[in-house]
């Protein structure tokens, strides 16, 4: 399976928000990997077919990243991709078993991150089998809250 996911991909790990209410503390992601995360959410989506459901075994992922600007952190920029596809292509994140081949160029003109998916249907990962959305942790057929960066469909297995 290819995928393409638009623009400039957005680290995770760089510009946290800290959030607090009273003596309580969040850390939270920066605004604009929350904004990047969402478009690619969308633009997933609408690559896939409707009647796709997630994947829930084995997963090997080839990114080829093309950024704009100063080089990112590979290892952030992978951890932004399986968190962003997490409950819109495969259940868990952990199902990803590889990363192999993957790789970032510079491209001021079309940046953008182009994957390879592999799927292996025969060895199912070990996924919790209450599946939840990751963000609001919602349960299948359950509508998103609010503040869900997901979306505020109902959430699908």
């Amino acid at each position: 399976m290819k995928l393409i996911l638009p623009n400039s991909i957005r680290s995770k790990k760089n510009s946290k928000r800290i959030y607090g209410f009273g003596k309580f503390k969040k850390v939270l992601p920066s605004l604009a990997y929350l904004e990047w995360e969402e478009e690619a959410r969308r633009a997933v989506v609408s690559q896939l077919s409707c009647d796709f459901k997630l994947l829930t075994g084995e997963i090997s992922i080839n990114a080829q990243i093309y950024y704009k600007g100063a080089r990112p952190d590979l290892s952030g920029c992978l951890e932004s991709i399986g968190d962003s596809l997490e409950g819109v292509l495969f259940v868990n994140d952990r199902q990803i078993v590889s990363w192999d081949g993957s790789h970032l160029y510079h491209d001021l003109e079309n940046p953008r991150t182009e994957l390879s998916i592999d799927y292996n249907q025969r060895a199912e990962a070990r996924v919790d089998k209450k599946y939840q959305c990751h963000v609001c942790k919602v349960k299948v057929g359950e509508k998103h809250l609010p503040f869900c960066s997901v979306g505020n469909d109902v959430f699908y297995q």
